[in-house]
């Protein structure tokens, strides 16, 4: 590695570099917006050099579930084997496991993170019928035991919790209809794919379109200081949300019971419907708002 490209990776510009990067910063600047300005000449070098080094710095752990006591074994034999076959009695976090503590505030820290899957939903079966070892891929990935399972079955099973990995990213105008700007969906890497979610998360996430490969990747860095050890967690919800909708959006990570929270549907009043009227159409028509209403409660019953 040049001297130059080292300085790059720690945050430093030398001469050499400051025409490229400020290439780099103007082609991609609305996505640099979301990314703290210390970590860009390091991104920049990180991208311009492939280097993925995420592995150098953290670790992936796999927790195993303690078994149940011997106590009663045969009563409990039958429901272990139904919850075993239904869900992986084990989980995954990832650590810091670097020589030192990692400081938010040096600049080498945020890392890239490969995509494993990039894919538009009517193309998802296709995908992994046709592109070889992506189903045998994405089912290791979920966790997903395919002993007893046809490649059919396993399809549907990826299919069916893929939801739960999936991240989205679009760009250009989506109102024009363009298919370019339709949103893409992505699953990370074995990596990225293993964070976990937490209310107070250490890192943050975001998609960053390389604009000179064409490619997109994942980047990651710190929100907080760790010490050697702590867990790398984000919020699989970054969007600010009232806390009800925000249980409702985490629910395939951290169920909850909602049943005492009341569904019961109000229909807005009459002056909801005028206000989307166009004026003319409203007086030369003389539509009566029992009519509006009316054709309220049918799209109701048709769209539930």
């Amino acid at each position: 590695m040049s001297t130059s490209h080292h300085n790059l990776k720690n945050g430093f510009v030398p001469e050499d570099h400051v025409n490229e990067l400020g290439v780099f910063i103007q082609k991609h600047g609305p996505q640099l917006a979301g990314i703290p300005e210390k970590y860009w000449a390091s991104l920049y070098y990180k991208l311009t050099e492939q280097v993925f080094d995420a592995g150098n710095v953290f670790k992936i752990l796999k927790i195993v579930s303690e078994n149940d006591s011997d106590d009663n074994e045969e009563e409990k034999s039958e429901e272990r084997i139904d919850r075993m076959s239904a869900e992986p009695t084990f989980s995954w976090k990832v650590v810091l496991d670097s020589a030192k503590p990692l400081k938010v505030a040096q600049p080498e820290h945020i890392y890239l993170i490969d995509h494993s899957w990039t894919y538009w939903p009517k193309d998802a079966r296709a995908h992994l019928q046709q592109i070889p070892s992506l189903l045998e891929r994405m089912s290791s990935l979920m966790d997903i035991n395919a002993d007893d399972l046809t490649k059919e079955g396993l399809t549907e099973q990826v299919l069916n919790k893929m939801w739960s990995y999936n991240q989205v990213y679009s760009f250009g105008h989506l109102q024009m209809g363009s298919d370019d700007a339709m949103p893409v969906w992505y699953i990370m890497d074995e990596f990225g794919s293993k964070i976990q979610h937490s209310d107070d998360p250490s890192f943050k996430i975001a998609p960053f379109y390389h604009v000179t490969e064409q490619l997109c990747y994942t980047v990651l860095w710190p929100l907080k200081d760790l010490d050697v050890g702590d867990e790398v967690t984000r919020d699989y919800i970054q969007r600010e949300l009232p806390s009800l909708e925000r249980r409702c959006c985490l629910l395939p990570w951290q169920p909850a019971d909602m049943t005492s929270i009341d569904f019961f549907h109000t229909e807005p009043e009459d002056d909801y419907f005028k206000v989307y009227l166009n004026p003319f159409f409203y007086h030369q028509k003389k539509l009566s708002l029992f009519s509006l209403s009316s054709f309220y409660n049918f799209s109701l019953k048709c769209f539930r």
